[in-house]
């Protein structure tokens, strides 16, 4: 009887702890470009994983880095969050285009991916985009938690425009953090 009732309790905290954990709004690109448009999307910076099924450290990516609950809170802050499949076989209306997929061999990509990702098409890679669908810059590849973390805040709050990175990132954790996280708290 008292293993039931350890195992129930268990399986009460869990769900619990599973259910507060913050998670990315991820949404696909055409309603990103929607939600871009609307009083919710000003200002906010597009977000795009680029990624693939085959994709090891894309699914890495998701678990360790995306998974984070203080990165999904930033996430969710400064961007409109998408994933996007590289190798989609759909067509894709974005910004006034339709790009197609392109079949090479056993393998293919999206037209849109290149687009995205500057003709570098490797993966895990990140199209950051701002609100009027420019290209602001791509990442690539994995990106540990607290260095994504920097990048993120740096993009989102927009200290690309008047500070390098390497200053930011000395000043990140005693001056700029505890500032960024009382405003995503509010």
């Amino acid at each position: 009887m008292k293993k039931l009732f350890f195992f129930i309790i268990s399986v009460i905290l869990l769900s619990t702890n599973m259910q507060s954990q913050t998670k990315i709004n991820w949404t696909d690109i055409e309603t990103a470009q929607e939600i871009a448009k609307t009083k919710d999307g000003k200002g906010k910076l597009i977000f795009i994983d680029c990624y693939t099924d085959w994709c090891g450290w894309c699914k890495v990516m998701d678990n360790k880095t995306f998974s984070d609950d203080f990165i999904a809170k930033l996430m969710n802050f400064y961007f409109i969050s998408v994933k996007f499949n590289a190798e989609q076989k759909a067509d894709i209306s974005f910004n006034g285009n339709i790009y197609k997929y392109y079949g090479n061999g056993k393998r293919g990509y999206n037209q849109l991916a290149s687009v995205l990702l500057q003709n570098k098409l490797a993966f895990p890679s990140f199209a950051i985009l701002n609100n009027d669908l420019s290209s602001k810059t791509v990442l690539q590849g994995y990106i540990e938690k607290d260095e994504f973390e920097m990048i993120i805040v740096y993009l989102g709050e927009k200290y690309d425009s008047n500070l390098d990175y390497n200053t930011f990132k000395a000043q990140y954790q005693n001056e700029i953090k505890p500032q960024i996280i009382k405003k995503i708290n509010k």
